[in-house]
């Protein structure tokens, strides 16, 4: 069967599979009492379905990061007709044609469950996604473009003298003192260093003499400097918490930081901030020292001034591929050296994201630049900006661990594939509008395109996987996922031959230059609407 052909039955086979979802499927939510058995519950249309087994809780339990009261999973431990069965947040208990997702809990031992009967429905769309992706993998050959897209998805499968290597148990991670360090000097003053003193210094001076830093103005504040302590009035009372109106105006917003900064402050000084690592839990020393290191010379810094030199040197025909071949190389050490020290892959977060954003465009600026020197050196250029603004997230970041939902293999399959396409579309976008002035700039265009959209489509595809997995349903309308299938429909247009006949070389140029507006919405807009992507 033609390529064209299985990728559009892929898509008919997805829409029937709603369809079948919509019509067919029995959804509802049950909360279970430890001990207590049920046998009904009240589906999502209200009516009253009788389950085809017995279901008991006989334990629900929280797991915890080290040293930490916040939770990493959810566990419950249930009887079906007489056989224990575990879930979890990432862990589906199925019972014949019945899947059944752990969603909350009551903090009184009982646990909130949501079941789900959807056999023919699932396996359509999953039929689908099955026929999309084998009927888009040639692409990958037919463009030449199977090495550095192969390359690409590998990189996302995968005062006092003080001991900087001293590991810590930190945001549920064992990390070496230096990391602590680090960000709390940052996200406290907004610098790496206080007063002559590295971040390192400042921190153990901020735990060994309190009352004297309580009385210091080094907590970074939209309009100055302040001290902890003219955060309090004369009767005791906390300012910020006295002038917080509840909303989300720019002073809240303001506040809110000035909290953030106090509670972690709060924790340093009650000893709550990290705890020693057990033995048990050390890691090897060299992993430790490497990341001593990484903390030191902050890498993304020095990686983006590189790439935005090397870029604006291409353009002008100074640095040519060699200069590509040598960015994309530090990108990839850069990328592989915070995987090895973090222990995860290292697309958690909008600093992690848009770095791996930016190996990427590394990859398509030696990728184009063997016949295209000009689109090498834009995408050199635009890897510069990404990890610019990678680097200034990374720099700032978010001193909390991650959501149980997110403790899944799914995230860096699906953020790393979403990622690629994003990185491939805005060249596609960039190369158009280059093409309004250089006409032949289409054609580089025109080939990373169907690329592009098939790399947006799978990860869309994983994406509703892992909903699948953990929520109970694929596809919920989420602005995200909308604005992600919006994202796909609307670079999929050009592919037509009708479409583009119709467009003319100008009229698409134009088309895609202008379809880049449905990425920064898709990646940024939405995140200001309610969304289950919303997270920190």
């Amino acid at each position: 069967m033609p390529r064209a052909k299985l990728l559009h039955l892929g898509l008919l086979l997805m829409i029937i599979g709603g369809c079948l979802t919509w019509m067919t499927s029995i959804r509802g939510s049950l909360h279970l009492r430890p001990g207590v058995t049920e046998r009904n519950i009240v589906a999502s249309d209200g009516e009253l379905h009788a389950l085809p087994f017995d279901l008991t809780l006989k334990e629900f339990e929280t797991d915890y990061y080290p040293g930490m009261s916040f939770p990493r999973d959810f566990r419950s431990r249930l009887i079906i007709d007489g056989k224990e069965v575990e879930i979890s947040m990432n862990n589906i208990g199925r019972v014949g044609a019945w899947r059944i997702y752990q969603q909350s809990f009551d903090g009184e031992g009982g646990s909130i469950v949501e079941l789900v009967r959807d056999p023919w429905g699932i396996a359509a769309v999953y039929l689908g996604f099955i026929l999309f992706a084998i009927g888009g993998f040639p692409m990958l050959f037919g463009r030449k473009a199977l090495s550095i897209c192969a390359l690409m998805v590998s990189l996302a499968a995968m005062a006092a003298p003080i001991n900087e290597e001293k590991q810590v148990v930190f945001n549920g991670r064992v990390v070496p003192y230096a990391t602590v360090a680090s960000e709390l000097t940052f996200k406290l003053t907004g610098s790496q260093s206080v007063g002559g003193m590295n971040s390192s210094e400042f921190v153990y001076s901020l735990m060994e003499y309190p009352q004297l830093w309580a009385e210091k103005p080094f907590l970074k504040t939209k309009s100055g400097f302040v001290s902890p302590a003219s955060l309090y009035n004369e009767k005791g009372e906390y300012i910020p918490q006295l002038k917080y109106q509840g909303g989300d105006g720019a002073e809240d917003i303001e506040l809110l930081k000035i909290d953030e900064k106090i509670a972690l402050l709060s924790q340093l000084w009650q000893g709550e901030l990290f705890s020693p690592a057990p033995e048990v839990a050390l890691r090897p020393e060299v992993s430790v020292r490497a990341e001593v290191i990484y903390v030191k010379v902050q890498p993304v810094k020095w990686f983006f001034m590189l790439a935005l030199v090397l870029g604006v040197m291409g353009i002008i025909g100074v640095a040519g591929r060699i200069g590509s071949i040598f960015v994309f190389g530090v990108s990839v050490l850069i990328f592989g050296w915070r995987w090895w020290i973090s222990g995860y892959c290292p697309v958690v977060g909008t600093g992690e994201v848009m770095f791996f954003a930016s190996v990427c465009l590394c990859g398509c600026s030696v990728w184009l630049g063997r016949k295209y020197p000009v689109a090498g050196a834009l995408a050199l250029l635009m890897a510069g900006f990404t990890a610019l603004i990678s680097w200034l997230n990374i720099k700032n970041p978010t001193m909390t661990p991650l959501m149980p939902v997110l403790n899944s293999p799914w995230l860096s399959i699906h953020v790393s594939l979403v990622m690629i396409s994003y990185a491939l579309l805005s060249m596609v976008s960039l190369l158009a509008l280059w093409s309004l002035f250089r006409e032949r700039m289409i054609v580089p265009a025109q080939k990373i395109l169907p690329v592009g959209v098939y790399f947006l489509g799978l990860g869309i595809i994983v994406g509703a996987m892992w909903a699948n997995v953990s929520w109970g349903r694929y596809w919920g309308w989420d602005p995200k996922e909308t604005a992600a299938l919006i994202t796909f429909l609307i670079y999929c247009a050009p592919l037509h031959p009708c479409v583009t006949r119709k467009l003319g070389k100008r009229g698409r140029a134009i088309y895609l230059t202008a379809s880049f507006a449905t990425i920064l919405m898709t990646y940024v807009g939405v995140n200001y609407l309610p969304s289950l992507h919303s997270y920190q």
